[in-house]
């Protein structure tokens, strides 16, 4: 039993029911295997494509494939290791973290997949977090983490446009 697991294939429902797709992020595969079987088991069956490493490169070419031209196959489940990096997924315009990896840039990477040039849609992005478990206080972590990132950022930016400035005068 999961709520969380619940409330996405209730979103991943209404997803499919606007003729719109998604790419489902985990970490682990076991909540992508048992989101999976729910899809299947709804009164209308949502199609998926499971995406893991488990499978060959040729395998994982395809199921890319099937996403991207079956118009039925409305959800990509997607290992956030496997696949984080090249991978173009504009089809969707949904992006949902079952949850999220200890890295923020990875969970970037991942998101990045449908955020990208050529994504001609606006792109919604949820992480899901369950109250009261390690999960807030991982959520909690990723957010400094990223306040930190930024923070750093801004600062060598501000620091090398000082620089330029000082090269031109």
């Amino acid at each position: 039993q999961s709520a969380k697991l619940d409330r996405i294939a209730q979103i991943l429902a209404e997803i499919r029911s606007n003729n719109e797709k998604a790419v489902v992020f985990s970490y682990t595969l076991a909540p992508l295997r048992i989101l999976e079987q729910r899809l299947k088991d709804l009164d209308e069956p949502v199609k998926t494509v499971l995406f893991t490493g488990e499978k060959s490169s040729e395998e994982r070419d395809g199921l890319v494939q099937k996403f991207k031209t079956d118009p039925d196959c409305t959800v990509f489940l997607a290992s956030s290791r496997i696949a984080s990096e090249g991978l173009t997924l504009t089809e969707a315009n949904h992006v949902l973290f079952v949850n999220r990896w200890w890295n923020p840039s990875s969970n970037q990477q991942a998101r990045d997949r449908v955020v990208r040039i050529g994504q001609e849609q606006i792109v919604q992005v949820r992480n899901f977090v369950s109250e009261g478990t390690i999960e807030t206080r991982v959520s909690q972590l990723l957010g400094e983490k990223q306040l930190t990132f930024d923070e750093l950022v801004t600062q060598l930016e501000v620091a090398n446009s000082s620089e330029l400035i000082g090269d031109l005068l």
